[in-house]
């Protein structure tokens, strides 16, 4: 299943590079500093999304708590 996923045109597998390891500390000493903590795996996903400059599609609500995060809400279906 992973495979067929993978095999999707419009599926691109991002690397984790220093520079997502660099936004994912900065977005979590931020969201600590203002009392906000997410699951690492959020943190992760929005700093991946803020390197390539991705809009994040999520039914999440507490991306909106990451300043400079372009969260697109996704109504609950």
């Amino acid at each position: 299943m992973m495979d067929s996923f993978l095999g999707n045109p419009f599926v691109e597998l991002v690397p984790v590079t220093f520079t997502t390891a660099d936004r994912f500390g900065r977005i979590a000493a931020a969201l600590k500093a203002k009392g906000q903590p997410l699951p690492s795996n959020d943190i992760w996903i929005a700093a991946h999304t803020l390197e390539t400059g991705a809009d994040l599609l999520s039914y999440d609500s507490h991306f909106n708590v990451i300043e400079g995060l372009p969260w697109v809400p996704l109504a609950n279906p």
